[in-house]
């Protein structure tokens, strides 16, 4: 950049002074410009030019020019690097980008942006996480507890309690009791304490309980002091039922800042990811639901942390305004949403081309004689 907007001024006599300038992209500069023919040039494309100052008005306007208005093929270097860790993608970058290559096609996060060094080209990508979970079967308490006990048990503890509605009842209806205790009390010479209807009562529900084993006491009400379960929909249900949470490296400072997981035992549960994006299953879950239900998935509804990714150039590099409008064209037109579009369909098209090979395996291949057997057995039915 310094190269640039840097010029030489030459002293030829008492008369004038000649400027001179410098152009890397190519031989260009516009009149009265001049090329200086030199015996060396490292490239073909590096060009010196010179002016002779006078006392002009136009000179302020002539010594100033946009050297990069014709570039005429002139090469960007393009960086792009995928499938490796993050701590070297950075170390990398870091080496890259302010010594060899000019731009670089692997986005990153915004706020990772070392402005000493880099400058984010203004094209922004906003992207979400979600919370993909395996899926959990919600199943009622009542289901939980007819599949631990037998039928037989089922219908031995069902009849015991209608029986002792029934005695509630007529009890209640007829007196029953009354009647019998009055009965008895005749035929014994001993004087009983009045009895009430609640001692009955006890009696009979305690009697029910010994009907059932401990056992299969312990079962039932595991099941109903068992909490409820339900599928993972934020950080604080990760949180709260233990799950392992694997996760971009990008979103280490986001994690940590929910003020979830804040003690060493609690951060035991996390684990980064250098390339979230190695994971087929999970790549492909974002773009297609159907492929996420066939792999039973479970996405939250809910969208979190909200990260702008840019991609980014060298510091102070000359091209950036005019390589940042092309690719901010080429996002607004969604290209790189439709070649990445392609990139799953097509791994979508061969994974259904591979399970109708696998079907097609499984059908009985039909020779000429199995044809001929079933025609015969068409005629006899006509």
């Amino acid at each position: 950049m310094d190269l640039l907007s840097s010029f030489y001024l030459c002293l030829r006599s008492q008369n004038y002074i000649m400027v001179y300038t410098f152009n890397p992209f190519t031989n260009y500069a516009p009149h009265p410009w001049k090329e200086v023919e030199v015996t060396n040039k490292p490239d073909p494309r590096w060009t010196s030019y010179n002016l002779r100052l006078t006392q002009d008005n136009d000179m302020c306007r002539l010594l100033q020019f946009d050297k990069s208005k014709l570039l005429n093929g002139y090469p960007v270097r393009i960086s792009a690097y995928a499938n490796i860790s993050f701590q070297l993608h950075s170390t990398i970058l870091r080496f890259t980008i302010p010594k060899i290559n000019d731009y670089t096609w692997t986005p990153n996060a915004l706020k990772r942006i070392d402005n000493n060094i880099e400058n984010a080209i203004p094209s922004y990508d906003e992207l979400r996480f979600a919370i993909a979970t395996k899926s959990r079967y919600i199943i009622s308490t009542f289901i939980e507890i007819d599949s631990v006990i037998d039928p037989y048990t089922s219908i031995f503890a069902i009849s015991i309690l209608l029986l002792i509605i029934t005695l509630i009842a007529l009890v209640n209806e007829y007196q029953f009791l009354a009647a019998i205790v009055d009965v008895y009390r005749h035929g014994s010479t001993f004087t009983y304490s009045k009895i009430s209807y609640a001692h009955y009562l006890y009696l009979s529900v305690y009697i029910f309980g010994f009907v059932f084993s401990p056992v299969l006491q312990g079962q039932v009400f595991a099941l109903l002091t068992k909490p409820s379960y339900r599928n993972i929909e934020t950080l604080q249900d990760l949180y709260d039922y233990n799950y392992h949470v694997y996760y971009d490296t990008n979103i280490h400072d986001n994690i940590m800042d929910a003020g979830l997981w804040t003690t060493d035992d609690d951060q035991k549960y996390l684990h980064r990811i250098d390339d979230p994006f190695s994971l087929e299953c999970f790549e492909l879950a974002r773009h297609h639901s159907s492929f996420a239900f066939k792999c039973e998935l479970y996405v939250s509804k809910g969208l979190i942390f909200p990260t702008n990714y840019v991609r980014f150039s060298r510091k102070d590099w000359a091209l950036n305004d005019r390589v940042g409008q092309r690719v901010l064209h080429t996002t607004k037109a969604g290209i790189f949403n439709y070649l990445k579009r392609e990139q799953l369909d097509n791994k979508l098209k061969r994974m259904k081309a591979i399970e109708k090979a696998s079907e097609l395996e499984n059908y009985n291949l039909i020779d000429e004689s199995n044809l001929i057997a079933m025609s015969r057995r068409r005629s006899k039915d006509y």
